[in-house]
């Protein structure tokens, strides 16, 4: 299990989130995930990571203003260390979500990141987008599956919130199932409902058959 150390981090082995870890953060208190993320930002830079905030359910500025207020940026923070995007602009810039877009796109962000000399990448976003009626949405739990593998390749850190206000019991107990590493509160710990992307994304394609066969049960 994970424990927060006592200047705020997170700990893992080597005191740190390991590079490549997928983790879920379930929350139902604003304040509780806002503090939760910039101490998981912050440890991110501290190891020369790049990082980057989908935001939802605040404008772009705000979330700028948010991070101030929590005195997340240390002086000597360069302006490029911390990218905010809207979910629009990240998860479905031409209107429709597509998986294996998102996914390339992580890649792309992990390799300019390297290239400007920052040690790897850490990214949050909040998943609450996928409740509107978005062209795709449905495909979500399938890019949960596929990116842990992704996340692991490249060595990059991901955090996807879900907000417990939000988000139906259904559907919290299918995202649980994709995430290695889950955050509950204020815990981080390994999940032990963990379901392997192979396992998972076969248990979602017989879904969709037998949806499409009109099927009452699996």
């Amino acid at each position: 299990m994970w424990s927060r150390a006592q200047n705020g981090s997170w700990k893992t082995v080597g005191d740190r989130i390991l590079p490549g870890t997928h983790l879920c953060l379930f929350y139902d208190n604003d304040a509780q995930r806002n503090r939760m993320i910039t101490d998981l930002f912050r440890a991110g830079w501290d190891c020369g990571e790049q990082v980057a905030y989908v935001t939802d359910t605040r404008s772009v500025a705000q979330v700028y203003a948010l991070f101030n207020e929590m005195n997340a940026f240390e002086p000597t923070l360069p302006t490029s260390a911390f990218k905010v995007a809207d979910a629009k602009t990240a998860f479905y810039p031409q209107g429709r979500f597509d998986p294996q877009d998102q996914l390339s796109a992580i890649a792309e962000f992990d390799t300019s990141a390297r290239q400007q000399g920052y040690a790897g990448v850490r990214v949050s976003g909040e998943m609450s987008w996928s409740l509107r009626e978005v062209p795709g949405a449905e495909r979500v739990l399938e890019y949960e599956a596929k990116i842990t593998d992704v996340l692991a390749q490249h060595q990059v850190t991901a955090i996807c919130q879900y907000d417990l206000r939000r988000f139906d019991a259904q559907t919290i107990s299918e995202v649980l199932k994709a995430h290695p590493v889950i955050i509950v509160n204020g815990q981080i710990m390994h999940n032990p409902f963990y379901t392997t992307p192979q396992i998972l994304l076969q248990a979602l394609r017989r879904s969709t058959a037998c949806r499409s066969l009109g099927c009452l049960h699996e």
